[in-house]
């Protein structure tokens, strides 16, 4: 009988080893592992890639500040607001000959607010490149840093540029405090 039994053991044994591929089933697991791996690394060097096209079509986006606006290009007439003054000559650069009316430069741009200034809260906080985690630290502020807030899209996070040194970056709305006065 005990020979009975070792034999079904050694039996069973070489049965499950054929079935489950013998030797060659270390070499499939070995490579369906480099596969699964080789998909990983492809899938992140694609979503770098993403990443990095998007910060730069973000930055692209960024409006030029050494722009200034042509004042010649936003002067107005009181005869635009008045309709009964005579009608400019647009083509000639005058008015016509009965009068002239006189003229007065108006603002391009709605007059400017202040600045939104605020104070970071926490001990020590990461400045990122952009609105996630996900994104690379660039510097790391310590508690009452004053910052300058540039964008604030109401996602939990803001953009921000550092008073010290200018820097700018992205950050958790809810580590910051606004100043007041």
């Amino acid at each position: 009988m005990l020979r009975f039994i070792l034999l079904s053991f050694v039996f069973l044994g070489w049965a499950f080893y054929e079935v489950s591929g013998g030797t060659d089933f270390a070499a499939d697991l070995m490579a369906q592992k480099e596969q699964v791996r080789a998909e990983a690394a492809a899938q992140l060097a694609e979503k770098q890639a993403a990443d990095r096209a998007a910060r730069e079509q973000q930055n692209a986006r960024l409006p030029d500040k050494t722009d200034t606006p042509d004042i010649s290009d936003a002067m107005v007439t009181r005869a635009a607001f008045d309709a009964s003054s005579p009608v400019l000559d647009n083509t000639a650069g005058s008015t016509s000959a009965a009068s002239k009316p006189d003229t007065i430069a108006a603002e391009t741009h709605p007059e400017a607010s202040p600045p939104d200034i605020r104070q970071v809260t926490a001990t020590r906080v990461n400045l990122r490149n952009g609105p996630s985690t996900q994104y690379n630290v660039i510097l790391k502020l310590t508690q009452g840093t004053r910052v300058e807030i540039l964008q604030e899209p109401g996602n939990g996070w803001v953009k921000l540029k550092v008073a010290e040194n200018g820097r700018i970056g992205w950050m958790a709305s809810r580590l910051l405090q606004k100043l007041e006065g």
